[in-house]
Parts: structure tokens; C-alpha cells; sequence
């Protein structure tokens, strides 16, 4: 196998990481001062990769990092980045995951899910799936979108996920997204508009939802509640 262990760039030459350039390597720390953008499968099954820097990253590519089991802090993802493509980081090691500075794609027209990523997407699907030490995971965003989404998978199979802040511009929660995230408990949806299929099935521990609803009162206008659900 690959001896490789540690990579630095120091230089402002290597702007792109190109398809599977390390994947499956055995290289533990890499550094790419100027790097914008790492292709898909670029570090995949990377098992030893622990330390990353790429301070001036804009774009992750799809499975760029999957498989790296030993990745497991979420802050050397930089600010600069926005835009992770789908399976990004699926089976991973992260124990948190904090999203307030990556804004979520926003809705288009009518359509309360898209059925296509293109290439301006922010957030791919199954980013984060099968993060199996995940326990904690931040959308409090504090940007300007006016109808945002999770999409499709996001969290699925992340089986240690306990507390979900999400904040108030998410209006949708795409399908499966948090599905089998059997360690859940309770989570806070009072802004969202739509749940998606299967957004948490198999989360066996939920037990608590708070979301708001809409009726009419006896003169017929419309009025909002805020329900807690507890099982």
C-alpha cells in the first residue's frame, strides 16, 4: 500500500484537486493553502486522513471525502466553502456538524422539492449519511433565503445524532433525510412548510416534535398554533 502520509502546498499553483487523485492512499494530513476546489472521489476511503487545511476551499465534489473514517473535525472546513456536492462526506467520523455559514439551497416557484441538483446547488444529497458518531448537527443560518430545504438523505443512517438546531428560514425537509437516525429524540420544525417522504422513519427514539398549524377561527380567518407532539 501507499506509504504517503503527509501532503503541503505551500505554493498558489495547485488551484484544483482532480478524481480520485488520493483516494484509498494512506495519508493522514494534507495541506493545499490555495486549493478552491476538490473533485469527487478525490480523497475517498482515505481511512487514516485526520487533519485537513484548505483555507481558501469553495466547492467539495460528490464522495470527495467519503469513506474517510478518521475525519473527524468538522471546523477544518472552511467558511470559503459553498457549495458540497452529493455523498460528500457520507461515512465519515464527525462528531458535529455546523451549517450556519453554508446557506441552503433555496426553493424554486411552486415546488416544494426539487427533482434535480444542478450545478449551483449548495448541498448534495446524503452529505452527511452514515455518520455513525454524529451526535450533534447545527442549521441555525442566519442568511437571507427566503424558502430553504434539506435535501434528500442528508443525515440518514447517522445513528448517534441527539440534537438537531435548525433554523428558521428551513421550510422544507427532503426525503429520508433523517431516516434511521434512531438516537433523535426530539426536534423543532415550527417554521417548516413540508415534510418530505420518510423524512424520519426508523428514528425509534423520537419522541417529542414541535411544528405550528393553521385553521380558522369562527369568523373565518386564518390562524396559527404551535402544537407539541410527544409520544
Amino acid at each position: 500500500g501507499s506509504k504517503l502520509k503527509s501532503i503541503v502546498f505551500n505554493n498558489d499553483t495547485l488551484a484544483t484537486v482532480e478524481e480520485y487523485t488520493f483516494a484509498s492512499t494512506n495519508i493522514a494530513s494534507i495541506s493545499l493553502g490555495q486549493c478552491t476546489e476538490i473533485k469527487e472521489n478525490a480523497f475517498a476511503n482515505c481511512v487514516y486522513l485526520e487533519n485537513i487545511s484548505f483555507p481558501k476551499l469553495e466547492k467539495i465534489g460528490a464522495s470527495a471525502f467519503e469513506g474517510c473514517s478518521s475525519l473527524n473535525d468538522w471546523m477544518s472546513i472552511p467558511d470559503s466553502v459553498k457549495v458540497i456536492e452529493s455523498n460528500a462526506f457520507k461515512s465519515c467520523g464527525f462528531t458535529t456538524v455546523n451549517l450556519s455559514k453554508l446557506p441552503l439551497l433555496e426553493c424554486k416557484g411552486q415546488s416544494t422539492y426539487p427533482d434535480k441538483y444542478d450545478d449551483n446547488s449548495t448541498l448534495g444529497l446524503a452529505v452527511f449519511a452514515n455518520n455513525t458518531r454524529l451526535t450533534t448537527v447545527s442549521l441555525a443560518n442566519a442568511g437571507d433565503e427566503k424558502f430553504s430545504f434539506l435535501p434528500a438523505r442528508t443525515f440518514e443512517g447517522c445513528t448517534a445524532l441527539k440534537y438537531v438546531t435548525v433554523h428558521d428560514k428551513l421550510k422544507v425537509i427532503g426525503d429520508n433525510a433523517f431516516e434511521n437516525c434512531s438516537s433523535l429524540k426530539e426536534i423543532d420544525l415550527v417554521n417548516a412548510q413540508y415534510i418530505n417522504s420518510e423524512a424520519f422513519k426508523g428514528c425509534s427514539a423520537l419522541s417529542t416534535v414541535t411544528m405550528k398549524y393553521k385553521d380558522l377561527d369562527e369568523k373565518g380567518n386564518e390562524r396559527s398554533h404551535i402544537a407539541i407532539m410527544r409520544n
